[in-house]
């Protein structure tokens, strides 16, 4: 064989298994985005989180964490203008508050995060993590990180049900009443 010959074939190879292992990846983020969630089987993940009004720039990742498992992660940003004329215990987020609390939150970055290991088989998956993480980006440091964890999937509840975060809506309805 040529070397011109060889050198295709290597690259050929190296394509090969770059497109093998991306293809892996897509089918566990397929998998998720396919897949239901016990609180309710009748709707798929991604028609779900993709058509919850209350969030935009969603996207969605594959990653190994640290002990090597497969995670799909679905990260958004809020998006307050939808909130506008919602209701929480009789509270209304009225436009005077909106735009109160977006000038507050302007230095804030609060991103929505939704992750979804792969179980060990690989033919499961189950939700380990969902949570709002909020980063001052004029500080920052690490430790001003806020994390606002969903322990009892009500934000996934709420994505569910097509309904306003109370997280989200009451970090907006906070910051537009705060008098600093």
């Amino acid at each position: 064989m040529s070397r011109v010959w060889q050198w295709m074939f290597r690259v050929g190879i190296v394509l090969g298994t770059v497109v093998i292992l991306a293809g892996c990846d897509s089918a566990y983020e397929s998998m998720v985005r396919n897949g239901t969630l016990d609180m309710d089987p009748t709707i798929s993940i991604d028609d779900a989180f993709s058509n919850y009004p209350y969030l935009k720039a969603k996207s969605w990742q594959v990653f190994d964490d640290a002990q090597g498992r497969k995670v799909v992660e679905f990260t958004a940003t809020p998006d307050y203008n939808v909130y506008l004329g919602s209701t929480f215990n009789r509270m209304e987020i009225t436009a005077d508050i909106l735009e109160r609390a977006k000038l507050k939150l302007a230095p804030m970055q609060v991103t929505y995060q939704a992750q979804f290991v792969i179980n060990k088989n690989a033919k499961t998956f189950s939700i380990r993590y969902s949570g709002i993480k909020i980063v001052n980006t004029q500080n920052p440091n690490p430790e001003a990180v806020q994390d606002v964890t969903d322990n009892r999937l009500e934000m996934v509840a709420n994505i569910y049900r097509n309904v306003p975060d109370t997280s989200i809506w009451g970090l907006l309805y906070s910051a537009g009443n705060s008098q600093k």
